[in-house]
């Protein structure tokens, strides 16, 4: 396999709409832990204050 030539990190959702996954692995700990699940909304709108 050949290694990428660039790398590129966009965290702040600028290029490419990351809330998809974050919103799957969010609701995927939060079933384990039998927490509420999130709609793609609360994620957009409750980030953890990490995130910010």
């Amino acid at each position: 396999m050949t290694p990428p030539a660039v790398l590129l990190y966009d965290w702040n959702n600028t290029l490419v709409d990351g809330w998809a996954p974050i919103t799957a692995a969010l609701n995927a700990a939060f079933t384990v832990f039998e927490m509420p699940r999130w709609a793609a909304e609360d994620a957009r709108a409750r980030p953890p204050a990490a995130s910010r």
